[in-house]
């Protein structure tokens, strides 16, 4: 019990905290409810700072991108009436060949800039930048997928926190660690339940 106590005096509550939020916006998220944004803008702006003195500025970058589409997506969500909702589709071939764009794209533009600019604008080297630009650009590419409602978004997601557990394990931020842990379980519960909303969605009511 002690260790325990003189564990959380040590955190960092702004990590602790946006952690904490970040785990109700995947709730959310699995449940497929259009409050998740609300917690992903909070979440997002905290972790944003956490990442970047962490030496993980793709990621920090990464958490500003998701406010923005997080407020896209809400927005997205929320252009239909809720008898109308904007349903779970599969990917089709135009957001597979976007969805690869992007992902080359922002790989080869995020991995010049954690090998170049850190030294520029005189700040520490970038911690595991090859790994850290193609999480972040994986990222994008799930999260763009995710304002539309694509079910296949929560494939990218369990590739992407996978890597990134062990990417911050590694740098010994073991409550972002155990964030994405859950992140991993959380995947696999809403790519199920994804599964049986979209079968849900293709039965027609008697």
């Amino acid at each position: 019990m002690q260790t325990i106590i003189e564990w959380f005096r040590q955190s960092d509550p702004i990590e602790l905290t946006g952690i904490v939020l970040s785990l109700i916006y995947l709730y959310f998220e699995i449940k497929a409810k259009v409050i998740m944004w609300f917690f992903g803008i909070v979440s997002s702006a905290l972790l944003a700072w956490v990442f970047f003195h962490a030496g993980f500025y793709a990621d920090s970058g990464l958490m500003i991108y998701y406010i923005i589409i997080s407020i896209y997506g809400w927005i997205h969500w929320n252009h239909k009436p809720t008898a109308q909702a904007l349903p779970i589709t599969n990917i089709n071939r135009q957001q597979i060949r976007t969805s690869l764009l992007i992902l080359v794209g922002c790989y080869a533009l995020l991995l010049t800039i954690l090998l170049k600019m850190p030294a520029i604008i005189g700040l520490k080297d970038s911690s595991f930048p090859f790994t850290d630009a193609f999480t972040v650009a994986a990222s994008v590419v799930a999260t763009w997928l995710l304002s539309q409602k694509v079910i296949q978004q929560w494939h990218i997601w369990l590739v992407v926190n996978i890597i990134s557990a062990i990417m911050f394990s590694l740098k010994e931020l073991h409550y972002t660690m155990f964030l994405y842990i859950v992140y991993t379980i959380g995947s696999v519960i809403g790519l199920v339940q994804w599964h049986k909303n979209l079968k849900a969605q293709k039965t027609p009511l008697c």
